[in-house]
């Protein structure tokens, strides 16, 4: 099958990438390597290459789904069944920090994909949401629970599932939503909640953290 994934570099997109290869896909990436104003550039480029040894021989195309000429190109080129959707922001603090770039890139370039998704005939798209669709939650929530965002990263999150699912209703393509929740693993940015805690253990530290997705706060010992 040939897939197309948007944001196939980061931390989920490249292990998905990996394992669509190993069962024998054709998977070709949008990605624009951006350090989302919180990551250094050598740290990024040591990531992006570290995650590109891992894959196979692909079609990579280096832009950003805002552009729709970008997005026709690898469309129209690949001509992918599956676009999986991962092009995003990987903490709500980046949203919060300038919403106007949050909005751009999780709506406008959301739509950008949908059309052209439409356009190409994909049969199946599948969105990566988040678990920050469902505000304060107790680790039982279930995917049929009743979603109260807080905070506009996830209130456009959950716009993002409502626009997939009308391109559905109006005959464009199937649809899959998944919403992950505290995503860790090797190759990871340091700037995120599973990685403090862990590096904040192995460093022999204590450290009170607040959590600015759910305004709790842990204290964590080594």
């Amino acid at each position: 099958m040939k897939i197309l994934v948007t944001g196939g570099l980061g931390l989920i997109g490249h292990n998905v990438v990996q394992r669509l290869q190993d069962q024998g896909h054709t998977v070709s990436i949008i990605d624009n390597r951006t350090t989302y104003g919180m990551i250094p550039p050598a740290e990024l480029d040591y990531l992006m290459a570290e995650r590109l040894s891992k894959l196979s021989s692909l079609n990579l195309y280096t832009g950003d789904i805002c552009s729709p000429a970008v997005l026709e190109q690898a469309f129209e080129i690949e001509q992918p069944e599956v676009v999986i959707h991962m092009a995003s922001f990987p903490r709500q603090k980046v949203v919060n920090a300038d919403p106007a770039w949050g909005a751009r890139v999780m709506m406008e370039g959301l739509i950008n994909v949908l059309e052209s998704a439409k356009k190409h005939h994909v049969k199946r798209v599948v969105y990566i949401s988040s678990s920050m669709v469902y505000g304060d939650f107790k680790d039982d929530v279930t995917e049929d629970a009743v979603c109260r965002p807080q905070g506009q990263y996830g209130i456009m999150k959950l716009a993002g599932e409502d626009l997939v699912k009308d391109y559905t209703r109006r005959g464009c393509f199937d649809h899959v939503i998944i919403r992950p929740s505290a995503v860790y693993g090797p190759l990871d940015v340091e700037d995120r909640v599973v990685s403090k805690f862990m590096l904040t253990a192995m460093r022999g530290g204590v450290r009170l953290w607040v959590s600015a997705e759910h305004s709790t706060s842990h204290e964590v010992t080594a």
